[in-house]
């Protein structure tokens, strides 16, 4: 009782300790003075009315020690999980008990003194509170041929590449994929076993985007996403006669609501010019697309002076059109051949010119494709490609699509909102929103979400917020965002969210357990102690 007052009381033990120093000086100054005791006497009476004193505050000031708390472990596991599984998890943390997650959803408050190890996520949520401050260890576990991780972008813009990453344990080797209806965006084969992937595929259509993620003909996941629209373009086509493919190309431009005006020679010093979606204000083009004999045509020049992008295409002789290119708009193009074939086959039917671009520190090549762009004040680019139409007419205007939609958006900077989101985003779980905006709020459904600068990099806001509700949510003004529950990752990142803030917890607030020493310990040391004082005033020497 008395220990555990002075630990309580630590502003008592200081003038306890305080009132022991002057007592012990005043004693040790009273024997330095005493004209009876020997100079040896006097040596050993100060020696044990020191020892004596230093034992009293020590038993003030420090009553116990730091000391490990009980370390015994408690394993709890999914009710799913195979028993090797569960053995060797059992064996690998040295644990004696174990309890299924369903027995422990039901008699958890039977356990509230354990070290808890948690394998798999099958723990009711709201259990988890009952936790926070105790020592939490979690093993994630999920079946063979079940997505381990997986993320993906949740809002982009239309035309940049949605990139899909994630880990997966297969029993045997397959192959995973994105597809949409009957074409596959992006796949990779996989090894049996632990294996990672990352696929990746341009956003060709605005709005909502839900694109199945499978393996085999097995359904993994739903990529939900939202694409963000951009601006309709003032595209000018400057070329050397009006065939095939760039009629195509005009009318799928349009389709995509830019602006395209045509402009090809029909006789000496006469031009045919056409617009399609044609606008009253004139604009300046934000896009000319030319063939290499127009590289030093006087609009051209204008654009790459106002620092507008440039696309020269149908190189025809490769060397001889780089060169022109080159002279005209002070760019450093330059290709090899790489095979001795007419033609380079690319994927889905499509073909190429038989060379391939050196590669510069300053050239960067568009999405997959054989078009690359080197950035001068303004981007001027060259396409290897060959002619596309055939891909349209076929009906493969998804690979149409991606190809031009690549092209445009890589080309010509948008005054969309650029935003990152970090997906899957999951109900009751904090998600970080970061925008390149002036924007200082956005607004989820019937909300209001202030963003902060970034501690990094100030021209970045971010903020943080916690959806409620499934399904697509409303965020103004950056589109909607689909909020996803009821699947093992949801279990996994509440588990993941909620150990991260249970380890910061323990990290700034947990102290070493204060154990007081042995009674017996302290008995005997002032036992000794007085025994050795009363011993020592029966002596003369």
């Amino acid at each position: 009782m008395i220990l555990a007052l002075l630990i309580m009381e630590p502003l008592l033990c200081r003038i306890l300790s305080g009132f022991l120093v002057v007592v012990g000086i005043f004693t040790i100054r009273k024997l330095l003075r005493s004209p009876a005791l020997s100079v040896r006497q006097r040596n050993v009476k100060i020696g044990l009315n020191a020892l004596l004193m230093v034992l009293a505050i020590l038993f003030l000031l420090v009553p116990g020690l730091p000391h490990q708390q009980d370390r015994e472990a408690l394993l709890v596991y999914d009710t799913g999980i195979p028993s090797a599984v569960t053995d060797s998890v059992r064996a690998a943390w040295k644990i004696k008990r174990s309890v299924s997650a369903k027995t422990f959803n039901r008699k958890f408050r039977e356990y509230s003194g354990q070290r808890f190890v948690f394998l798999g996520q099958e723990v009711h949520p709201r259990l988890l509170s009952n936790l926070a401050g105790k020592e939490v260890q979690w093993v994630p576990y999920f079946a063979p041929g079940v997505l381990q991780e997986v993320a993906w972008e949740g809002i982009l813009r239309k035309g940049e590449r949605q990139t899909v990453s994630g880990k997966i344990y297969l029993s045997r080797p397959g192959k995973i994929k994105l597809v949409y209806g009957d074409k596959v965006l992006d796949s990779l084969s996989l090894v049996a076993g632990f294996g990672a992937f990352r696929l990746s595929f341009p956003v060709f259509a605005e709005g909502r985007n839900v694109i199945p993620l499978e393996t085999g003909a097995q359904p993994l996941q739903n990529i939900a996403f939202y694409a963000q629209p951009v601006r309709p373009l003032v595209i000018s086509m400057i070329l050397d006669n009006p065939d095939f493919e760039s009629r195509i190309l005009a009318e799928w431009l349009g389709a995509q609501e830019h602006q395209v005006e045509i402009s090809t020679p029909v006789a000496s010093s006469v031009l045919y010019e056409s617009r399609i979606n044609k606008t009253a204000a004139k604009r300046a083009p934000d896009l000319v697309i030319a063939t290499p004999a127009r590289a030093t045509d006087s609009r051209v020049k204008k654009a790459l002076a106002e620092g507008r992008s440039v696309l020269f295409l149908g190189l025809g002789e490769v060397t001889d059109a780089l060169s022109r290119i080159n002279r005209a708009t002070g760019t450093s193009f330059s290709a090899r051949r790489v095979t001795a074939h007419e033609n380079l086959p690319l994927r889905n039917g499509l073909t190429a010119l038989p060379y391939q671009l050196n590669p510069r520190p300053n050239q960067r090549q568009l999405g997959s494709w054989p078009v690359s762009f080197q950035k001068n004040g303004a981007k001027v680019a060259v396409s290897l490609l060959n002619e596309t139409f055939p891909a349209r007419l076929s009906g493969d205007t998804l690979t149409y699509s991606e190809i031009w939609t690549e092209i445009t958006t890589g080309l010509c900077d948008s005054d969309s909102l650029r935003t990152r989101v970090q997906a899957p985003v999951f109900k009751d779980v904090p998600v970080q929103f970061s925008l390149h905006t002036p924007e200082t709020a956005v607004w989820p459904d019937q909300d209001t979400l202030y963003l902060r600068p970034s501690p990094v990099n100030p021209a970045k806001k971010i903020g943080d917020y916690t959806f409620t509700t499934t399904g697509w949510n409303t965020l103004k003004p950056l589109g909607e965002i689909y909020v996803e529950d009821s699947t093992a990752f949801a279990a996994a990142a509440r588990w993941k969210n909620w150990v991260k803030a249970n380890n910061t917890l323990l990290e700034t607030g947990a102290s070493p357990a204060i154990g007081p020493l042995p009674a017996t310990l302290w008995f005997w040391a002032f036992f000794l102690c007085l025994a050795a004082l009363w011993v020592e005033a029966k002596f003369r020497y």
